[in-house]
């Protein structure tokens, strides 16, 4: 489908702040995809291009932290397998609810409750803490639970992907962020590729802003700083919480 060129202008220049808190924080989907929907794109197409340039994104982002040694592959393969298998089930059951015409009806609401949630979720620790869950369970459950709901949402799976790193595995902030990466870009490319099996991908304009997300997640990832944290958390409350307010009552 043809877009404006406004829009994709301003959708790519979006990305590239995107690309930017992702690899610092995650969530830039929180952000990215109620733009999208806002502007008159599909929600399973939103999604579809989200998780187009965020692949590319993460992937760059991954590697920055790989060649920095903060990825801890050794003892968080297994959690990439079941964030894998989770995330192939989510995007089958996200194709099925737009199908079905459930999608943009429940779209809204989980937007509102996403903000609710980052509003009240505490902050992850900046220095390593003790780990208050095994490494078989914690790759099991916050492996499945986040390739689920990443698979067929996925907006906030990386903050929370961030705050399970730091609170139930002990990691300091950097390990946190940069492991989360990892998880996210096992998610994003499982479930794209399906999605593009599936024809959701808007491919002009997910071209445009994977570069712009690219450029964001390489300077993201040389800044990995927690400083403007409260601005980031507003936004991330206060974007998805207008999108659900237009497209509950002004749509």
């Amino acid at each position: 489908m043809d877009l404006p060129l406004a829009i994709i202008v301003i959708l790519t220049a979006c990305s590239i702040f995107g690309g930017v808190l992702n690899a610092i924080s995650g969530g830039a989907g929180m952000v990215i995809v109620p733009l999208m929907l806002v502007m008159g794109i599909p929600p399973i197409n939103a999604i579809a291009v989200n998780k187009f340039q965020n692949t590319l994104g993460s992937s760059t982002a991954a590697y920055q932290y790989l060649r920095k040694g903060f990825l801890d592959i050794e003892s968080n393969w297994p959690l990439l397998i079941y964030a894998l298998a989770g995330s192939c089930i989510g995007v089958v059951l996200l194709q099925w609810f737009s199908e079905a015409g459930i999608l943009e009806a429940i779209i809204p609401y989980v937007l509102i409750f996403i903000a609710l949630y980052i509003a009240v979720a505490p902050v992850a620790a900046g220095s390593a803490g003790t780990p208050k869950m095994s490494k078989s369970r914690f790759n099991a459950i916050v492996g499945s639970a986040s390739g689920l709901y990443g698979g067929f949402f996925g907006m906030g799976t990386g903050p929370s992907l961030v705050l399970a790193f730091s609170v139930l595995r002990g990691y300091e902030l950097r390990m946190a962020v940069s492991n989360s990466r990892l998880v996210m870009m096992v998610i994003h490319t499982s479930s794209l590729l399906i999605l593009m099996a599936g024809g959701h991908v808007w491919w002009l304009i997910a071209i445009c802003m994977a570069l712009g997300n690219i450029a964001g997640s390489y300077l993201g990832a040389q800044l990995l700083i927690k400083s403007g944290h409260r601005l980031i958390k507003a936004l991330l409350v206060i974007v998805p919480l207008a999108s659900a307010i237009k497209l509950l009552f002004f749509n």
